[in-house]
């Protein structure tokens, strides 16, 4: 079976910047394989334009350059806080606040941000919610290791239902067996 919409493959890669031998960013453990319904936004449009048509034992290798990946990098996503905003009940900042983490924000409508404490004043807290990997080039190299249909309730939700017993055997065209939610 290829990758194409309303497919679950499952893929094994290795991410890298600054080129097919630089740092190695991660890199996808063989026992467990990343798995994802094809076609549905939930990766980077580029990512899955390099996939489709795979199939199981196919290998890949494909740069994804800054602009199809995560963007530029964006000043305008620098935001300083009163560090009072970040005092628990006792007046104190948590100790997870601290320079190069990452704390997750809410913005006006609700959405979750992550932003990274860049620095920490008396009365200030900076915060970068530019991507980790905002401006670099990705590389990609793996590859497939099975491809099969998504199930009806998978494609009504829009993402992978994720148990331990999915069956992955070559089930053809036919939608896998599997007995999770008998």
């Amino acid at each position: 079976m290829k990758i194409q919409n309303n497919t679950v493959p499952a893929i094994l890669f290795d991410l890298m910047v600054g080129g097919f031998d630089g740092e190695l960013v991660e890199n996808v453990d063989p026992e467990k394989p990343f798995e994802f319904l094809f076609g549905h936004g939930n990766l980077l449009p580029a990512f899955e334009a390099e996939l489709l048509g795979l199939e199981a034992g196919d290998g890949f290798a494909f740069i994804l350059q800054s602009d199809e990946a995560y963007g530029s990098y964006d000043g305008e996503l620098i935001h300083k806080f009163d560090k009072a905003s970040f005092f628990d009940e006792n007046g104190i900042v948590p100790t997870d606040v601290a320079v190069d983490n990452f704390i997750p924000m809410k913005d006006e409508a609700g959405n979750t941000l992550n932003g990274k404490v860049i620095s920490i004043t008396d009365n200030i807290i900076e915060m970068d919610f530019n991507h980790p990997l905002a401006d670099i080039d990705l590389f990609f190299k793996g590859e497939v290791v099975r491809v099969r249909a998504a199930t009806q309730n998978e494609i009504d939700n829009g993402d992978v239902e994720i148990h331990e017993h999915t069956m992955w055997d070559d089930a053809g065209t036919e939608m896998p067996a599997c007995n999770a939610n008998e």
